[in-house]
């Protein structure tokens, strides 16, 4: 590893008080410096936090870090988007210093935008994921400038409710039924129960006016996690919200069995409801 060691573990270290100082479920922070960046953040006990990852074309080194309280047991997952695939994981740490545990692996990863999945399997409480993107002992250079052809301008035409947006081919019998109670529009999406929750396959997408309720059919028996983004201004070209007003994934997972109708769910807060959620990128719904 030509990377300096002792740069990283006193990075490492750094963080850690910063990780220390923090009070338990604050949200959080980034940083950066010259060759890492990174990501303060929470997950509760046996859950899951999403945070992005981008690779610029100019980064020559990829070491991601994970540092939390040596209470827990926590689990680093790499989602690629483009492979649909998870396509480097960490779940030991590496080694244990200050009362905090280090998970570290070296990826080659392409330019592009990945997902960093924290699965808690043990304990809840902060974590530090830092991305080292460049080598310590040689001198960084410019990338070299490209002509990139502009994209084609949005158009804000508003989709009707029950417009599918993603499809596949289900001939079930079960149904599901969401209410947006919102004073924005919704996109809802449905995915194959698995680990990481984002790596499950999608099955279907539609779109969702705000104070409106549409209801899918033919849903196969299975189990599924249910995700939502909340928006205005609607681009049919890149097909997502011009204004970003929050994502969520229910952390429920919703199985469908022989003896399951469907399912009624509210994307807006209910007096003593029993369904929490997990914030998520936008663009993982």
């Amino acid at each position: 590893m030509n990377v300096k060691k002792g740069y990283i573990f006193g990075l490492a270290l750094i963080v850690a008080f910063i990780l220390m100082a923090q009070p338990a479920t604050a949200a959080i922070d980034t940083f950066s410096g010259p060759g890492y960046d990174g990501v303060l953040d929470y997950v509760g006990a046996g859950g899951w936090q999403s945070t992005t990852l981008d690779v610029k074309s100019g980064d020559d080194f990829n070491i991601l870090a994970l540092v939390y309280s040596e209470a827990n047991d926590f689990e680093l997952y790499v989602y690629d988007p483009l492979s649909d695939s998870i396509i480097t994981s960490a779940t030991a740490p590496y080694s244990t210093e200050n009362g905090l545990k280090y998970i570290w692996t070296i990826s080659s990863l392409n330019p592009g935008r990945y997902y960093i999945e924290i699965h808690s399997s043990r304990g809840s409480g902060n974590f530090a994921f830092i991305h080292f993107n460049r080598n310590m002992q040689t001198q960084t250079t410019t990338p070299a400038a490209t002509t990139v052809a502009p994209a084609p301008a949005p158009t804000n035409t508003r989709p009707s409710t029950g417009t599918s947006l993603f499809s596949t081919t289900m001939s079930g019998s079960k149904y599901l039924t969401i209410y947006n109670q919102n004073n924005y529009d919704a996109v809802i999406t449905m995915r194959r129960a698995t680990t990481p929750p984002v790596s499950g396959d999608r099955v279907l997408s539609f779109y969702l006016r705000a104070h409106d309720q549409y209801t899918v059919q033919n849903i196969e028996a299975g189990e599924y996690t249910l995700w939502y983004k909340l928006g205005e201004g609607w681009d049919s070209v890149g097909k997502t919200f011009l204004v970003d007003r929050g994502a969520r994934r229910f952390d429920d997972i919703f199985g469908y069995t022989s003896r399951t109708a469907g399912y009624e769910a509210w994307i807006y807060p209910v007096a003593d409801g029993n369904a929490s959620t997990t914030d998520v990128p936008a663009d993982q719904v």
